[in-house]
């Protein structure tokens, strides 16, 4: 038991546990009622297809809003969109420091740019390897490899202990361009004592180690010589060890290279001023591709997810502005499908091989690796740190609990399951959860923020089954009909199966709901509208089979 005025060192996850993306932590120290908190990470997840109309999807800050005043920063392990994705929409409402490391303050401070309020965000670097206090925590960044330079453990240190979040890592002894990760640092920090582990759990299901970049850009430039025709690759566009590979590998194969994409150029701007990209050769823009060798050219391109605007999306279709792909010539995917967007991807993919373009993949080639750990590099880590507590992060129910499983395997005697919104006590005494917070999904709805609970994507969803139908009715205030009536209908079929026209259909049935409506209930807004909304809805749903929506706008004249 611990009482009121006990300093206690929390720890509450508000998004990343039970899903991929939306990375958000909150990490608190001090007593109930005087605490200050320090945010990890604030990212975004992707809408799918029962998402209409939405851009991304964020963690819900309720909680820490109501602690604005005690929370000191927001430390960014490392730029991807799912761990900083979403500062450009909250920033405002948290009015805090960013903390990061150079790569990645750069990636942000251009993203912020495009904001009204950049002038007023302070963002502080941090280099890899160095640690900085920030009210009662010291947070030191550890270098560890992913698919994006810098990318950094943290390990958050209060009076009470330690905690690593791993963020996103990997293993590689050779990762092209960054720092390898730092095991030497992360041996010292097992030694001197790790309160808890909050850890990476994507590939948990996935045994062995992974191959290194190098290794992968030999792949690429054996695969960019034994292809045929031009040759379009898509990747991450900020794996920036990957785009320079691509680059590395069709500069070797003597093939001019052409740069398709907005966030490609971006991420090759922001390497060269952060001294990764030094040796490139001339990169061509998309509207020099027309000028070029078509045999001899590659073009890297974005969409590897299927986006319906990126460039890979708009060439399958044959509606990109610029780069235009003929029969045998080839695409190299070298990435891999994030789960949810299959049908997106399959969609490109075929689009492609009806215009009967070559594909190469991952399944085909070894052109991709992961940037999360194996199940066997996981175990190294545990057993680096020697974690008291095991507490899984960035993963789906079924990744959490498959990595609390293997922390018990390897003799971690406590794990906890931390899903969104739980407040878990890291010390003092036995790590564990101890209660839960106000959390949830806030949807990005074109330059709004809407909760997920609210209507308006369930309304959209219902629209793309259902459909809508208005009716526009006017009538005097003797009940008198002073015009005929408007329909429109939106998402209906055309014709039935007798092939009425869908429109004469409903345009009878308001003729039938008028010709019975008593001049009494004719005067009546409520019941009148009630009366034309049921028989229309009844009269498509005995045609279609479904319930469509009805709206009847009522008029009265004098």
């Amino acid at each position: 038991m611990v009482s009121k005025n006990q300093q206690e060192f929390l720890y509450v996850p508000l998004g990343g546990v039970g899903e991929i993306g939306m990375n958000m932590y909150l990490y608190g120290f001090g007593t109930k009622h005087d605490r200050k908190w320090i945010m990890v990470d604030a990212g975004i997840a992707f809408a799918d297809d029962s998402q209409p109309g939405i851009e991304s999807i964020i963690a819900d800050t309720a909680f820490i809003e109501n602690e604005l005043d005690n929370l000191l920063g927001i430390f960014i392990t490392h730029a991807h969109e799912d761990h900083q994705g979403a500062l450009d929409k909250i920033w405002p409402i948290l009015d805090v420091p960013i903390y990061g490391t150079p790569f990645s303050t750069n990636l942000i401070a251009r993203k912020l740019a495009e904001t009204n309020f950049a002038d007023d965000v302070e963002i502080i670097n941090v280099q890899q390897g160095d640690s900085i206090s920030v009210g009662p925590f010291t947070v030191e960044f550890i270098p560890v490899t992913h698919s994006i330079p810098e990318a950094n453990a943290l390990a958050i240190t209060t009076e009470l202990g330690t905690v690593v979040h791993t963020g996103d890592w990997k293993l590689d002894s050779n990762p092209v361009i960054g720092r390898t990760t730092d095991i030497k640092r992360l041996k010292q920090l097992g030694d001197a004592g790790v309160l808890a582990l909050i850890g990476d759990s994507t590939n948990v299901f996935r045994s062995g180690q992974s191959p290194t970049e190098h290794e992968v850009g030999q792949n690429l430039a054996d695969a960019i010589k034994g292809a045929s025709g031009c040759i379009a690759i898509t990747s991450f566009a900020s794996n920036a060890a990957r785009v320079y590979s691509i680059i590395k590998a069709a500069e070797a194969a003597d093939k001019n290279v052409v740069i398709a994409g907005r966030s490609l150029w971006r991420i090759i701007d922001i390497a060269r001023e952060e001294g990764y990209f030094k040796d490139l050769p001339h990169l061509y823009d998309q509207n020099d591709f027309n000028t070029l060798p078509h045999n001899n050219t590659v073009v890297v391109v974005t969409g590897t997810q299927g986006e319906a605007r990126a460039a890979l999306a708009r060439i399958a279709k044959g509606e990109h502005p610029a780069v235009k792909l003929r029969a045998n010539d080839t695409v190299i995917f070298s990435s891999t499908t994030i789960p949810g967007n299959e049908k997106s991807v399959g969609y490109v993919v075929n689009a492609l091989a009806d215009s009967d373009i070559n594909i190469i993949n991952s399944q085909t080639h070894k052109v991709h690796v992961t940037g999360h750990p194996l199940r066997e590099e996981m175990m190294q880590m545990y057993e680096w740190l020697k974690p008291e507590t095991s507490i899984p992060v960035h993963g789906e129910v079924m990744h959490v609990r498959e990595h609390i499983k293997l922390a018990k395997s390897l003799g971690i005697k406590n794990t906890v399951k931390a899903l969104n919104g739980t407040m878990v006590r890291l010390a003092p005494g036995k790590t564990k959860v101890i209660g839960e917070v106000e959390h949830g999904r806030i949807y990005e709805d074109g330059n709004l923020l809407t909760p997920a609970w609210d209507g308006p994507v369930k309304e959209r969803r219902k629209l793309s089954f259902v459909g809508i139908v208005a009716i526009s009715i006017v009538f005097d205030r003797k009940g008198k009909l002073r015009a005929e009536p408007e329909i429109f209908s939106m998402g209906l079929p055309e014709y039935d199966d007798d092939g009425v026209s869908m429109f004469d259909i409903i345009a009878d049935k308001v003729d039938e709901v008028i010709q019975a409506m008593p001049n009494g209930v004719r005067k009546k807004e409520k019941p009148a509208r009630e009366a034309f909304r049921i028989g229309v809805r009844r009269q498509v749903e005995r045609i279609w089979g479904k319930k469509t929506i009805v709206q009847i706008m009522l008029s009265y004249v004098d």
